[in-house]
């Protein structure tokens, strides 16, 4: 499998001058960096790769906050991921306090946080992530999207596209050349392809992505065949939403191994169990550490079929849209951080919300979500 090598790009409050792109191995002497990138950018990825070439720690942030802290964190280089997921539930600001007061615990040692771009407060965040570093300086840096030539070999490395180069002006004669030099949505391109089907937008590239996760049955669990794509969707989507509005990790098929971030599935109160745990066997969902312990295969996709399963909910089961919405939105009114993929994705699939979640947040709804299938009166709804 080919991973490329990152690309990042050093943000400074202090220029607008734009600096050049450098190799994220360049600051692994840094005693702590903020890595942000759009959803599905790759952060994970980079984390993982780079915790791996100098013996670091790979930990997800909600797990870091709430399990007790070991001996060895305290040894190691700290990869401290998905701050603006861990957002959802502590709090715009509780959240790096929590991280701050976990690292003075360790006594500060080196690390990195990654987080959504949207989801990153400038200098506010900056200054307060600095306070627990070792030598109190923070570095902030924006992944870069993928070069042409790692695109090329991430299709016909992972992908076996025996022609990536027409694969690519395909692309962009579609009109979907942005999917491309983003890893995850390239990589749903190209699930989504098959000869001549080609998406026209990004949902459709989301919707046939999906189908084909949802075929891709493990042969370690060929039960999951039983089952119809469209029912381990359906499934897949109620415990993702409810994962997401809980702020879970993921799920426990063992009830001895569950814990707070991954409670045991029948905690998620599934309508049919079977195909609730086909769906978590499926391709999904995928492996978080430990055994039976299972998270969403990404977030993008659990943010869009959450969003899917709640519109039915809303649309045609009764389900109050006021109860989401207290979920979705802070006491300021505005989305809560962790929930915009979900809430933009609710936009475009919930009639019934569609028109107020414009209103109340069309930036998100712009950013995260799909406006292209939207109809002229909802799209002059949003510029207004």
């Amino acid at each position: 499998m080919y991973i490329a090598p990152r690309l990042v790009r050093l943000i400074s409050e202090k220029s607008e001058e734009p600096t050049e792109p450098k190799a994220l191995a360049d600051y692994r002497e840094a005693s702590a960096w903020v890595l942000l990138g759009e959803p599905g950018a790759g952060k994970s990825e980079a984390f993982k790769q780079e915790a791996e070439q100098c013996d670091g720690l790979h930990l997800p942030i909600a797990e870091f906050i709430e399990y007790p802290a070991l001996q060895e964190w305290r040894e190691k280089v700290l990869f401290l991921d998905g701050l603006d997921e861990t957002r959802a539930g502590s709090g715009e600001q509780n959240a790096l306090f929590k991280i701050g007061a976990k690292l003075r615990e360790l006594g500060l040692p080196r690390f990195r946080i990654a987080c959504r771009a949207a989801d990153w407060y400038g200098s506010l965040d900056q200054n307060d992530v600095a306070r627990s570093s070792p030598d109190g300086h923070c570095l902030t840096l924006q992944l870069e999207p993928l070069g042409r030539s790692d695109i090329l070999e991430i299709l016909r490395q992972n992908h076996d596209i025996p022609n990536p180069e027409a694969f690519i002006e395909r692309a962009k004669a579609m009109d979907l050349a942005g999917l491309l030099e983003n890893p995850q949505t390239l990589q749903l391109l190209a699930k989504a392809v098959q000869g001549e089907n080609w998406p026209d937008s990004r949902l459709k590239t989301f919707e046939l992505a999906c189908e084909n996760l949802a075929h891709e049955a493990s042969r370690r669990h060929r039960q999951i065949k039983r089952f119809g794509a469209a029912e381990l969707l359906d499934s897949a989507g109620h415990l993702f939403a409810a994962l997401l509005l809980a702020d879970k990790s993921g799920i426990s098929l063992d009830s001895e191994r569950a814990d707070t971030r991954f409670p045991e599935l029948a905690e998620y109160a599934p309508p049919d169990l079977t195909s609730a745990k086909a769906s978590v066997q499926s391709a999904l969902f995928r492996p978080a550490g430990k055994t039976d312990h299972f998270q969403p295969c990404h977030r993008s996709i659990a943010e869009f079929l959450a969003a899917r399963w709640l519109s039915q909910q809303i649309d045609h089961q009764g389900l109050p849209p006021g109860r989401v919405l207290k979920l979705l939105q802070g006491f300021d009114g505005r989305t809560v951080a962790g929930l915009r993929g979900l809430y933009a994705w609710l936009a475009l699939h919930c009639l019934n919300l569609r028109q107020h979640l414009i209103d109340i947040d069309p930036i998100t709804v712009i950013d995260y979500g799909d406006v292209k299938p939207m109809p002229a009166s909802d799209k002059r709804r949003l510029l207004t």
